[in-house]
């Protein structure tokens, strides 16, 4: 399965908006988007340490829910969160042949962050 990024984007920006511990974000939460697609990208979320995950799975099927960002996500997430900055560092990194993975993105965001600073 590919990591679609402007999802992960969605995911981070829902566990941000969280205002009670006792709440989650789910599969539910993206009606529009696959279930095994949602959960997917919640668990490796979690493995990369930008959200905090429970894993709710059964021996039926896979499924996650995120109680909030960790710190580091609170981070990444800080770096691309204005749309403006996310659609230049998605084009910038493709423009480039690069991949788009965790360290691009946040070094294309603090590229384009500094250049909007000048």
């Amino acid at each position: 399965m590919k990591r679609d990024w402007d999802l992960v984007r969605s995911i981070m920006l829902k566990a941000e908006n969280l205002s009670e511990r006792s709440e989650v974000v789910t599969d539910e939460d993206f009606p529009e988007v696959s279930s095994e697609l949602v959960n997917y990208h919640i668990k490796i979320l979690g493995q990369a340490g930008l959200l905090e995950i429970i894993d709710v799975s059964t021996l039926a099927s896979s499924a996650y829910y995120t109680t909030g960002l960790t710190f580091e996500g609170h981070d990444f997430l800080d770096n691309i969160r204005s749309n403006n900055v996310w659609s230049k560092t998605v084009a910038l990194v493709k423009s480039k042949g690069i991949e788009l993975t965790v360290d691009s993105i946040k070094t294309a965001a603090t590229i384009i962050i500094t250049n909007l600073l000048k």
